[in-house]
């Protein structure tokens, strides 16, 4: 059965160039069958109790539930501020080129040295956010030199008033492919 995306956004900045595909959670669900991210999102809706649209970040807790090295693909953003320029990156600790070696953990998503990826990840984020509903991508891309290609699922997380204060995400790495091409739809 072929793959249907629902968007796909090609950029190219300078040296920066990145293909990100959205795909529906009916394809996500094909194209995860049985994997950690098919287990994280039957985790995420098993907490939706109560005939709640989604779980509260206070019953999220992965650790309990998933291994360590599976918690390690396992991150959020805190999305509380409610505007982009506020979302903080957590859980986080990939090595990053300069300016940010260190990684990500605790800084302003704004702060990541690719404007196209912030732009575009902000996009992601904030639909998820707004519409309350997981996200499903396939990110093929070079940023800052460095070449990635994985999948992400985005989980949104409320408070106790069912504002999304947090996004939990975890993420796949997928064979590097020699261009950006994306990955076959069939």
């Amino acid at each position: 059965m072929p793959f249907q995306p629902l968007e796909i956004l090609h950029e190219v900045d300078r040296d920066d160039e990145q293909c990100r595909i959205r795909f529906s959670l009916n394809d996500f669900a094909e194209r995860e069958k049985a994997s950690y991210l098919d287990a994280l999102f039957y985790y995420w809706s098993a907490l939706r109790g109560d005939g709640r649209a989604i779980p509260r970040l206070a019953d999220f807790h992965p650790s309990d539930v998933f291994d360590s090295r599976t918690c390690h693909w396992i991150r959020a953003i805190d999305v509380s501020a409610g505007r982009p320029e506020g979302y903080v990156v957590l859980d986080h600790h990939s090595k990053l080129p300069a300016p940010l070696p260190d990684g990500m953990h605790g800084r302003l998503l704004t702060d990541f040295p690719s404007r196209m990826h912030v732009e575009a990840t902000i996009r992601e984020y904030t639909q998820c956010r707004n519409l309350k509903l997981p996200a499903y991508h396939e990110i093929n891309q070079i940023v800052c030199g460095v070449p990635r290609h994985y999948t992400r699922l985005l989980l949104p997380l409320a408070d106790d008033r069912g504002d999304v204060v947090r996004l939990a995400y975890g993420v796949v790495k997928q064979k590097l492919n020699q261009g950006l091409e994306t990955v076959s739809a069939a």
